[in-house]
């Protein structure tokens, strides 16, 4: 079984999936190699996905609070934080890195994976209408750069956000003026949060955290991916660039990275375990090789 990560790794820089990788994920259907998607991302994110590969079957989503079922788009299963555990954070967070903002992912198992973008501004005033909270909720100041996001959902306290439940992801947005590496801020968060979230980060260029229920990774959902397929730790490999990522490819059986992956991942994988980078269709030079080695 390969599993791989979308954003820098299966994914073009346009977020859109090549015509070689198309062609390899098909040939490793044809030829029953498990391909699984493992991501950062939450359920709302995966549609272009979707729509692209026509992907069915099992995937993790949320750096592995969210288990889904692609063949009849639902969510199996959630792994959401504490509300304890969230306060303290929040608490440890703002005390460590004054002028952070926050955000909140809400997910609930038995929901339908969106087959459209749930922040659509339509979307978001039908949520906001009814009794579900939104997918997505930020504050003011959390700045968001890649999504043009409706004002609606940025009217509210972390507090206010965090109250309905069901939150599988917490972000944590730095000031910009942080004099401090990204990789050290998050580490010295996540060795102050040790045993409260699990705290991770998918960028490089700002302090951006992501955090889940404590003892949650992208390494438990592909335990689980495994499991459910009845596949060996032994006979899991996977694919990554960023340090959300580390935990899954230290838990297979063989981790590789892309060349233009975070210095973390390179390191962590080895020179033997490196593929040529997204934008060269590392991936779909993976399963060439895989098929070739009859994996």
């Amino acid at each position: 079984m390969l599993a791989t990560d979308l954003d820098g790794t299966l994914l073009l820089p346009d977020a859109t999936v090549s015509a070689r990788t198309l062609s390899a994920l098909e040939r490793a259907r044809v030829e029953a190699l498990t391909i699984t998607l493992v991501t950062g991302r939450p359920p709302r994110w995966l549609a272009p996905i979707l729509h692209q590969t026509g992907w069915h079957g099992l995937a993790v989503a949320a750096n592995g609070a969210v288990l889904i079922d692609l063949s009849t788009k639902t969510v199996e299963q959630t792994f959401p934080i504490p509300d304890d555990s969230l306060r303290e954070v929040i608490s440890v967070i703002r005390a460590l890195l004054p002028g952070t903002a926050f955000a909140v992912e809400h997910v609930r198992a038995g929901s339908a994976v969106p087959i459209v973008d749930p922040l659509s501004p339509a979307a978001v005033r039908e949520q906001l209408a009814g009794d579900e909270p939104p997918a997505f909720g930020y504050e003011a100041g959390f700045r968001p750069h890649l999504l043009t996001l409706p004002p609606e959902l940025q009217t509210r306290s972390v507090d206010e956000l965090i109250a309905p439940g069901d939150v599988i992801k917490l972000l944590a947005r730095g000031p910009q003026d942080h004099p401090d590496h990204p990789d050290l801020v998050a580490q010295q968060i996540a060795d102050e949060l040790a045993g409260v979230v699990t705290v991770t980060h998918s960028t490089s260029g700002s302090v951006l955290l992501e955090m889940s229920k404590a003892g949650v990774s992208k390494a438990s959902g592909l335990e689980w991916l495994a499991t459910r397929h009845g596949i060996d730790q032994i006979d899991v490999v996977a694919v990554g660039d960023m340090p959300n990522d580390l935990p899954m490819l230290a838990w297979a059986g063989q981790g590789f990275g892309v060349t233009n992956a975070h210095q973390l991942v390179l390191d962590s994988v080895g020179p033997a375990r490196v593929v040529p980078s997204n934008v060269d269709d590392g991936v779909a030079h993976l399963i060439d090789r895989l098929l070739a080695e009859g994996t």
